[in-house]
Parts: structure tokens; C-alpha cells; sequence
């Protein structure tokens, strides 16, 4: 059984775009998929007034059981190792791969332990159980960081074969056909050819370079896929400078999932294989804070009280958006909005111990 993360022989069947989209698009009504391209002031309108300009998109990929894009990658990702005679899967997350993996499990009638740290939110780690009340499922809360989860992982692959977040081929396949979905969407709208740019908060990186893939796939190749950094979550941004994979500075716990400490494997592979196409965008707190009072106020007047609200995470691709729009002063942004399953985060709110960083 097969745990590195350098994908040995056995996990030689990559999906193609095509085929991962397939996958996708047989189980959307199961998972119960919403996916829309709005403009970004429908969600955002006192951010978009503030920009300015016309062509600023929001992609909802959040509207779903999973309540985030991952499951996506991780129905795409089980899917092939399933077609490759596995049976049971072991899965370290932060949270939202791992609802994306119980669903996963759930339409594929696999066994599955997942791995999360014992400071994910309840949201997130209080719920898994509710996705897929089976006894195939089982939950250990490991730890206090990602690291931690995914080490035990590692030493315990009696369990099953590793389904990992961001750093597996056929995850990262999934993740992209977010991209294929702006893409229908936009020319649906008349409006592909006036695609500029594609951002999105990042961690692992997972998401952009499954982006950028797709993207290439359907020869969009003037297309830049921005990946957004949060204050402190720099490993993609420090690995580019260095010429390979480096450590974050400081993994920043506000934003969840984006707090990991190095960037996979296959998303630097993606770099280097999209030079100029892919790239980062580094965004402060501060930043992400004015963004967070805006859309608090902008929930409040939408009246979208009972309604979930984008995390922290999500909000860090939506700041990202004001320099995106100084790139590319004319054409089309779109902007993904990847996940709900977390509280919104402001100084005033949540006070942070040192050992909840998730990396």
C-alpha cells in the first residue's frame, strides 16, 4: 500500500479534465451542487463599488453538502483509487477535505477514517458525522495541527490508502474543475472571451494548479490564475523566490486551511509547468479585515442572515481581487468562493493560542 506523496507506480491513472469533470458532473444532484457565476457585487457591493469597474465575478462553489469545493477533489481523487482495487481510505484534514472525503466514501460504499486536529472548528469537525452516520466511517481527532493529523496518517496506513488534501494528482484534477465551470458559465454569458484572471485563496495549492491545468486543457493560455496568500501562509509566494519548496513564515490559524507550512509537491510542479500563467498574491490582515467589516455590513443589508457565510479563507481571495483588478485593468475577474464552515474571523472576536495553528 502506497502513502508517500511521490505516488509510486501504483497511482499511474491521472483523470484528464475531461474525466474529472464527468465524475463530477454523474454525482452533482447527490451532493446536492449549486454552482453559479455571479457578479461580485451580488454578494459584495460595497467592495465592487469600490473597485469601480465592470467584469468582477463571484464563482459560488460552496453551494453544496460539503459546504466547500473540496469534494470535488476528493470524489475525483477516491474515485481513481477505487478503479485501482482500494478499498478504504485514510484522510488528513483541517476540516473541509474531510467533508468532501465523507461524501466522497458515502457514494462510493468505501470505508474511511478520517484525521483531523483537535482544534479544527466544531463546525467542521462536530459535523463530519452527520454527512454519513455508517459505520465505515470513523473520525480521530489527532493532534493540534495538519502536520500532526497527517503523520499519524502516514504511520498508520493499516487504515487505508492516503487521500491527501491538496498534494495528489487526481485531488488536484477534481479541485480544477471549478475552472471548467466558470468556464461554461462565462461563455453561457457571452463573456469567455473577455476572461482576464481567475483567483483564489490558497494553502497547499491545490486549487490554482488545478485551475491553471484546466485552464490549459481547454487552451485558455492567456488566463492568469492568481493564488491568494493570507498574511503568514507564504510557502507557494517563498518556494517561488527560492526555486523550491520552502517553508511558510509564520502559517496564519485565521484562515484555516490556508495555514499550511509548505505547499505540495505537485502544485510547485504546476508552477513551474505554468510559469507566467500561475502566480501569487500576497494579502494582509489588515486587508482581509476591511473586506470582513464590509461583508458583515453587506449581510446584514442583503438580509442574508440565515444564510452561511463565506470563511476566512474565501474572504482572503475576495481581498485579492482590489490587486487582480490593478493587473488587469480591463477585461474579466472571477474570483472563487470556496467554502462556509467557518466562523468569520475579527481581532475583537477570537483570540488565538499559539497552539492552534494548523500547518
Amino acid at each position: 500500500m502506497t502513502t508517500s506523496l511521490e505516488f509510486a507506480t501504483p497511482r499511474q491513472n491521472i483523470a484528464s479534465s475531461d474525466e474529472a469533470f464527468e465524475i463530477i458532473d454523474r454525482h452533482r444532484k447527490t451532493v446536492k451542487e449549486h454552482f453559479v457565476v455571479d457578479p461580485l457585487e451580488a454578494e459584495f457591493p460595497r467592495f465592487a463599488q469600490q473597485l469601480g469597474r465592470e467584469g468582477l465575478w463571484l464563482a459560488r462553489a460552496n453551494d453544496n453538502l460539503a459546504g466547500a469545493f473540496k469534494w470535488r477533489g476528493a470524489l475525483v481523487g477516491a474515485t481513481k483509487l477505487q478503479e485501482q482495487g482500494y478499498d478504504s481510505l485514510i484522510v488528513p484534514s483541517a476540516g473541509n477535505h474531510a467533508r468532501g472525503a465523507i461524501l466522497a466514501a458515502k457514494i462510493l460504499g468505501m470505508r474511511i477514517h478520517v484525521v483531523v486536529p483537535e482544534t479544527a472548528p466544531p463546525a467542521k469537525k462536530e459535523g463530519l458525522q452527520e454527512l454519513w452516520d455508517d459505520p465505515r466511517l470513523t473520525v480521530h481527532a489527532i493532534g493540534t495541527t495538519f502536520d500532526d493529523s497527517h503523520e499519524w496518517a502516514l504511520a498508520n496506513s493499516q487504515y487505508g490508502e492516503m487521500l491527501h488534501p491538496y498534494d495528489d494528482p487526481n485531488v488536484i484534477a477534481g479541485q480544477g474543475t471549478v475552472a471548467t465551470e466558470i468556464i461554461r458559465a462565462l461563455r453561457a454569458l457571452g463573456r469567455l472571451d473577455q476572461l482576464k484572471a481567475i483567483v483564489a485563496g490558497s494553502g497547499g495549492t491545490g486549487l490554482a494548479a488545478g485551475t491553471a491545468d484546466s485552464l490549459e486543457d481547454h487552451q485558455l493560455d492567456n488566463v492568469i490564475v492568481y493564488a491568494a496568500e493570507g498574511e503568514g501562509n507564504d510557502s507557494f509566494s517563498r518556494s517561488i523566490q527560492q526555486g523550491e519548496r520552502v517553508n511558510a513564515s509564520s502559517p496564519n490559524p485565521r484562515y484555516g486551511g490556508g495555514a499550511v507550512r509548505m505547499i505540495g509537491q505537485h502544485g510547485f510542479k504546476a508552477y513551474n509547468s505554468h510559469q507566467g500563467r500561475l502566480t501569487t498574491i500576497p494579502v494582509s490582515n489588515d486587508e482581509v479585515d476591511e473586506v470582513t467589516e464590509d461583508y458583515e455590513t453587506d449581510r446584514h443589508d442583503l438580509m442574508r442572515d440565515t444564510t452561511p457565510n463565506y470563511e476566512p479563507t474565501s474572504l482572503v481571495g475576495i481581498a485579492a481581487v482590489k490587486w487582480a483588478a490593478k493587473l488587469h485593468p480591463e477585461g474579466d475577474i472571477v474570483v472563487i468562493g470556496t467554502g462556509h464552515n467557518a466562523p468569520l474571523w475579527t481581532p475583537q472576536r477570537h483570540v488565538l493560542q499559539p497552539t492552534n495553528v494548523w500547518r
